[in-house]
């Protein structure tokens, strides 16, 4: 055991004071760690060619149309099924689309038909039902 520290007797404060320059450059410290923080997620993603095609196919989904989008046959392994929703979705929205207003739509027959259906809504909450929604193929 060793001996007992004295109290203190006197506290000297430092004080640190920036200038301009130097919270400018404080400034740009953070902004750089900000983007460094975004930014490497971000090209991990754009290197993984799976992740960019869900991305792909979610922006798809959206109604944004993405010129580079690959095909059934060129998606990566394992994709597949996501890649039939998107050509489902968008053969269901072509449809959809050509139906006169205020006449139903035709009834969905698969997943990418019913993620239409859930996102561009054509019902009322007055007879909602689910089997309206998803045309019964849940059920």
């Amino acid at each position: 055991m060793g001996m007992p520290k004295p109290k203190p007797d006197q506290v000297i404060r430092f004080e640190v004071v920036l200038g301009s320059v130097e919270r400018e450059i404080a400034r740009d410290i953070r902004t750089a760690y900000g983007v460094n923080k975004i930014s490497t997620p971000m090209v991990a993603l754009l290197s993984d060619v799976s992740a960019m095609y869900i991305v792909a196919t979610v922006v798809e989904l959206f109604g944004k149309d993405i010129p580079w989008l690959p095909t059934v046959a060129d998606v990566p392994e394992g994709l597949e099924w996501l890649a039939e929703q998107a050509v489902d979705y968008n053969a269901y929205r072509s449809q959809a689309q050509a139906t006169p207003p205020r006449e139903s739509r035709p009834p969905p027959e698969n997943a990418g038909s019913v993620l239409y259906n859930l996102m561009n809504p054509n019902w009322n909450f007055g007879d909602f039902s689910w089997s309206a929604v998803t045309g019964g193929i849940f059920d």
